[in-house]
């Protein structure tokens, strides 16, 4: 018996071939007399039981242990629907919620839901693990039973010595966190065998609960003969309090290049500190820059050191202050690696003093500029408290800020949220906005997903509007209301 034969059987007609009695019979399917009523009810019969992840050739006599007993209490059919609902797509958002309520109140789905939902776990591997969790015994029973889950058994335990790259990885990151000493312990003992590319993914996982016991290897790896490698370890030991190499970066910007910041004198200060290229102590950092930086390497220099130094060791070397430097370093090639310091070491004691120069002038060249996106959604909910104290608007020469809003995939803490949503409210019902309200249905749908659904009742303009509904109501605001909704009935359901 196979799907194929069923499949052969509906397409090719009865009148070439039918089913056998043995077929129906493993189907649960009793003869009707009628070839083609049987084709069509086996047709239907089968597909379900390939969803749920039937073997017809393994059915009799398998051997396999039946499912172990689910003692959580069934879900109502309203919890059912609430899945279907989300799996349909209408509010994909939603599943991480979902999952963590399920598993948080202890219910348990009904059969039918599982087989789609084991379906998603394939497709969303992040979200795999509690999916599984929220399947419970009856998922772990079909997932060996259906080749297409067959990836979402939990497989040995990985050994680091012998696994492959993906699996060491992620045992790399499971152990760090639990267990710092042991994970150093297996990459020093293979780090002369692994390969380049994955020496660079290593580090940044030792990034992790980083200490003084990472500093002998991180050395090691800023004598290896490949750049990318040398640049991923020194960004790594500046992160480390105390480390030499901290040190030797602080005592050399602070001879070379911490008097050079102004463009003004910039040239000149350069040339009487860094005369000649040749210099032994010049030798370590020079290799760190890109080929291409050796034509203008006095200024390559003094930015590689902008974006290494921790912003508190700049304003301590240098002497000035916040606004000071932000302002000597106005061009986009000097700012743009001070964006991405601050970023690495979440300053976000910058955001202001930054904010407060650039946004005199949108059309600065920085804007446009990643590490600008990544500096705004690091700090966006910091950000969008800036643009409300100094009553900024978001309009069309500044729309990169609901850019970043809306790749702000994590909780919404209260001000952001109702920050935002003062943003959207002067633009589109206070009069004093350019920006169309559908520019911010984007932002709006992210922020319905991740902001705290008790943090909706504290929103003036919210209130306001559901209270006073207007005759033409915005078609962005009816669905991040919708999804809102949608979210508090959900958690009502999974009550009950």
């Amino acid at each position: 018996m196979s799907w194929q034969n069923i499949l052969k059987t509906a397409i090719a007609g009865t009148e070439r071939g039918q089913l056998s009695e043995n077929d129906l019979q493993a189907l649960g399917l009793p003869p009707s007399g009628d070839p083609a009523r049987d084709a069509l009810e086996a047709l239907a019969a089968g597909s379900m039981s390939r969803k749920a992840g039937f073997q017809w050739a393994a059915a009799v006599d398998s051997g396999r242990d039946p499912c172990r007993p689910d003692e959580r209490q069934l879900c109502g059919p309203e919890v059912a629907k609430d899945l279907e609902a989300i799996l349909a797509g209408r509010y994909a958002g939603a599943l991480p919620e979902f999952l963590d309520l399920l598993i948080r109140r202890q219910r348990r789905l009904p059969p039918e839901n599982l087989p789609e939902l084991l379906d998603t776990a394939v497709k969303k591997p992040d979200l795999a693990e509690k999916i599984l969790t929220a399947a419970g015994p009856l998922g772990e029973w079909l997932v060996p039973q259906n080749p297409h889950w067959q990836v979402l058994e939990p497989g040995e335990t990985a050994d680091w010595f012998t696994a492959s790259f993906v699996e060491r990885k992620r045992l790399l990151q499971e152990t760090r966190t639990r267990n710092p000493l042991l994970a150093l312990a297996w990459l020093e003992k293979t780090w002369t065998e692994e390969k380049v590319e994955h020496k660079i993914q290593f580090l940044e996982i030792l990034h992790t609960r980083l200490s003084a016991t990472d500093e002998d290897l991180l050395n090691r790896a800023l004598l290896e003969k490949t750049r990318d490698l040398r640049l991923a370890a020194i960004h790594t030991l500046v992160l480390l309090p105390g480390s030499r190499r901290l040190e030797d970066v602080e005592v050399f910007f602070k001879k070379y290049l911490a008097g050079a910041l102004a463009p003004s004198t910039r040239q000149d200060v350069l040339k009487t500190t860094l005369p000649d290229l040749s210099e032994d102590a010049l030798q370590p950092w020079i290799s760190l820059l890109p080929t291409a930086a050796k034509a203008d390497w006095r200024n390559e220099l003094l930015r590689f050191f902008i974006g290494l130094l921790p912003p508190a060791s700049l304003l301590r070397v240098t002497g000035l202050s916040r606004e000071k430097i932000v302002q000597v370093l106005d061009h986009e090639h000097d700012a743009i690696p001070l964006l991405s310091a601050l970023v690495r070491y979440s300053a976000e004691d910058w955001v202001e003093p930054l904010l407060g120069y650039f946004t005199g002038n949108f059309r600065h060249a920085v804007w446009r500029s990643k590490a600008m996106a990544a500096f705004l959604e690091r700090f966006i909910p910091h950000v969008m408290r800036f643009l409300a104290r100094k009553g900024l608007l978001i309009s069309h020469e500044n729309e990169f800020f609901l850019r970043a809003l809306e790749n702000f995939h994590q909780p919404w803490p209260e001000t952001l949220l109702h920050d935002f949503l003062d943003q959207y409210n002067r633009a589109v019902f206070g009069g004093n906005g350019e920006m169309p309200g559908w520019h911010f249905a984007a932002a709006l749908r992210v922020a319905a997903y991740y902001c705290r659904r008790e943090d909706i009742a504290s929103s003036a303009f919210l209130r306001f509007y559901l209270q006073n509904p207007p005759t033409t109501r915005p078609r962005e605001l009816e669905d991040f209301l919708a999804v809102l909704r949608f979210r508090q009935l959900m958690a009502v359901h999974l009550e009950i």
